[in-house]
C-alpha cells in the first residue's frame, strides 16, 4: 500500500496537488483523498460575467471528481482532525461518520464569510463565497426589475433599483463595474424602468478604491488607481471613499457617518474569516489573522508531514512578508506540497516556495479593466482582452474553457437574459432570520403572506401616531392583518430580530408544536416546562414567552 495522503478542501490548492501526484497515484505509489463538501469546484475569476448573464451559470464549475482522478473524492464536512493519531473525520449530509487514516495530510480549506463584519450581513446582504451566493444573487438582481416594473410608488421602485457594493478592492470593483452596465441594458427590456432611476453604490473604508494597487500592497500602481476610480464614476457607479457599512436592514444599509441608503440589496465583498476547521484543530501554529504559519516548503511548523496551502496558510514570500490570498498562489502552493509530498516519501529534500507572482487586474464592466503584468501596466480595452485571456488560460478543464468561448461568442449576437432561474417553491418551509432598526415597517396593512416572531427587541402596533398595541420576545405580528385586513402596522422600536416564515406554514408549524407538547406531556405525565409562562394571552391572542400561532 502506497503512502495515504489525505486532502482537505476541493479548491484551487487540490487541483493542482491531485495534478502533481497523477503520475504517482497511476504507479500506486501514493494514495490521495480528497475530502470536499461539493463535488465542484467554482472557478471565482468569472463571477461578474456570470452574475450579469455573460456567460452560463455552470459555466463557471468544475467537476471536482474530474479534476483530482484517480484519487478519490469524499463528499463530506471535515469534523475532527487529530494530528496525533493522524486521523480525520468526515461526516456527510446523513450524519453518518468516516474516518480517514493518513500519513501525510493538505489543508487547503480556504477561508469563511465574516458574517460578523456588520450587522444584519448574514440576514439581509449577498456574500460571493460559495456559488449558492451568487446564483441567490443572479436570480435576486432579476427580481429587482421585475418588481421595479410594476411598482406604481416612485420611492419604492428607486429603492428596488439601487444596489450597494460593500468594499472596493478586486472583487468588489468588479461587481459595482458590472451590475452598472447590466442594470442599464435591463433598464431598457423593462417598459416601466428608465435607466435614470437605477443607482449603484460602492462603499469604501479606504481613501481609494484597489488597495490591491495602492501604496500599501505588494507593488503600487497609482495610474491603475486612477484609472479605475474615474472608469467606475463614468460608468454612473457612485463612490463613497472612507465611510462603512455599519448594518444591514430589509429596507437599507446603515453608514457609519452618513445617513441610511435605501435598498433592498447589498452585496458584501469585505474579506474573510479563518475556516472553522483551521480554528478547530488542536495544535495547528496560527498567525494573528488566523492563516496557519508553514515554512518555506508549505509545511506546517512543528508538524512534520502537515502541509497547508491557500487562502489558510500563511505561506513565506520569497520576497518578504507572505504570499497574498488569491488563486494563483493557491495553484502554484499546490503543486509545490504535491512535489514536496512526494520528495518526503523517497527521502529527498522538500523544496522552498519560489514563485513570486506576475500581475493582477481587475474587470471593470463595459469591457475595460485595469491590469498589471510583471511590472508593466495596461488600461481600458487591451487589460479587459489581456486580464480575460490569462483568467481563461488557468480554466481548469477543457469543456469549461469551450463553453466560456461559446458563452462569449452567443450573447452579443443574442443579447443577455434576463430571467429568474429560481429553484425554491412557494410551498417550500421557510424560516429566516430578519433584522430591523427603529421606526422600520415589519409589517403593514398591505396583506403580506408573512408572519414573524420576535426574538430580540419590542414592537409596536400602529394606527396613524396612536399605538395600539405592544409586543416582546415570543410574540407574533402579521396574521391578524391578513386575516383581518385591517389598516394598521406593526413597527420596530429600537433594534429588533425576527424569525419569519409564511402564515401557511405557520399554521402547519403549529399544528406540530402541539403534537410534540402532548407527546412530551404523555411521557412523563408531567406539564411541559414552558407551559404556565406560555398560558399568558400576548396582544395577538399568542403565548409567551413560547409563541404559538393562532388558528
Amino acid at each position: 500500500m502506497g503512502e495515504r495522503i489525505v486532502m482537505l478542501g476541493g479548491g484551487y490548492v487540490a487541483i493542482t496537488v491531485a495534478k502533481g501526484l497523477r503520475r504517482a497515484l497511476r504507479r500506486r505509489e501514493v494514495e490521495l483523498t480528497v475530502v470536499s463538501r461539493e463535488n465542484y469546484q467554482v472557478w471565482h475569476g468569472f463571477i461578474g460575467e456570470m452574475l450579469t448573464s455573460r456567460i452560463s451559470p455552470h459555466t463557471i464549475l468544475n467537476s471536482t471528481r474530474r479534476m483530482v482522478a484517480p484519487a478519490r473524492l469524499v463528499v463530506g464536512e471535515v469534523t475532527d482532525v487529530d494530528l496525533v493519531g493522524r486521523r480525520v473525520e468526515v461526516t456527510d449530509d446523513q450524519g453518518r461518520r468516516r474516518l480517514l487514516d493518513y500519513d501525510q495530510l493538505v489543508i487547503g480549506v480556504g477561508t469563511a464569510d465574516r458574517h460578523e463584519t456588520f450587522a444584519g450581513l448574514p440576514e439581509h446582504a449577498f456574500m460571493m463565497k460559495t456559488f449558492d451566493d451568487v446564483f441567490r444573487l443572479r436570480n435576486h438582481l432579476v427580481s429587482r426589475f421585475e418588481k421595479a416594473d410594476q411598482e406604481p410608488d416612485a420611492a419604492e421602485r428607486r429603492r428596488l433599483l439601487t444596489f450597494v457594493v460593500a468594499g472596493g478592492g478586486f472583487a468588489g470593483c468588479e461587481i459595482a463595474g458590472e451590475l452598472t452596465d447590466y442594470a442599464r441594458l435591463l433598464a431598457r427590456i423593462y417598459p416601466g424602468i428608465s435607466a435614470d432611476e437605477v443607482r449603484v453604490v460602492l462603499v469604501h473604508p479606504g481613501d481609494a478604491v484597489l488597495p490591491e494597487l495602492g501604496p500599501k500592497g505588494r507593488s503600487s500602481h497609482p495610474k491603475l488607481v486612477g484609472y479605475a476610480t474615474e472608469r467606475l464614476r463614468r460608468l454612473g457607479v457612485e463612490l463613497v471613499d472612507a465611510e462603512r457599512v455599519t448594518g444591514v436592514t430589509p429596507h437599507a444599509v446603515e453608514l457609519r457617518d452618513a445617513p441610511p441608503i435605501p435598498t433592498t440589496t447589498v452585496v458584501s465583498a469585505i474579506g474573510a474569516k479563518p475556516h472553522p476547521v483551521v480554528t478547530a484543530v488542536t495544535g495547528l501554529p496560527l498567525a494573528d489573522n488566523g492563516r496557519i504559519v508553514t515554512d518555506a516548503t508549505c509545511q506546517v511548523v512543528g508538524h512534520e508531514g502537515v502541509w497547508a496551502a491557500g487562502d489558510c496558510a500563511a505561506v513565506p514570500h520569497p520576497r518578504g512578508g507572505v504570499c497574498p490570498a488569491v488563486a494563483i498562489f493557491a495553484l502554484q502552493q499546490g503543486s509545490l506540497v504535491a512535489r514536496n509530498a512526494l520528495a518526503t516519501v523517497s527521502g529527498r529534500a522538500a523544496r522552498p516556495f519560489s514563485f513570486v507572482g506576475f500581475g493582477q487586474g481587475a474587470s471593470l464592466g463595459r469591457r475595460s479593466a485595469v491590469a498589471e503584468l510583471y511590472g508593466r501596466e495596461f488600461t481600458g480595452l487591451p487589460a479587459w482582452v489581456m486580464w480575460r485571456v490569462v483568467l481563461w488560460g488557468f480554466v481548469p478543464t477543457w469543456d469549461r474553457k469551450l463553453r466560456l468561448l461559446a458563452d462569449w461568442a452567443i450573447w452579443p449576437l443574442v443579447g443577455r437574459d434576463a430571467v429568474e432561474m429560481s429553484v425554491s417553491d412557494a410551498d417550500d418551509f421557510e424560516l429566516e432570520n430578519m433584522r430591523f432598526t427603529d421606526g422600520d415597517v415589519i409589517v403593514d396593512e398591505s396583506g403580506s403572506p408573512w408572519c414573524h416572531v420576535l426574538v430580540e427587541g419590542e414592537a409596536e402596533q400602529v394606527a396613524g401616531d396612536d399605538v395600539l398595541q405592544r409586543f416582546g420576545v415570543g410574540d407574533v405580528v402579521g396574521t391578524r392583518w391578513l386575516d383581518q385586513n385591517r389598516a394598521e402596522r406593526v413597527v420596530a422600536r429600537g433594534t429588533v430580530r425576527t424569525i419569519r416564515l409564511r402564515t401557511k406554514q405557520a399554521r402547519e408549524l403549529q399544528k406540530l408544536v402541539r403534537a410534540l407538547s402532548r407527546l412530551a406531556t404523555e411521557s412523563d405525565g408531567s406539564v411541559p416546562a414552558g407551559a404556565v409562562e406560555g398560558a399568558r394571552a400576548s396582544p395577538e391572542g399568542v403565548a409567551a414567552p413560547t409563541p404559538q400561532l393562532p388558528t
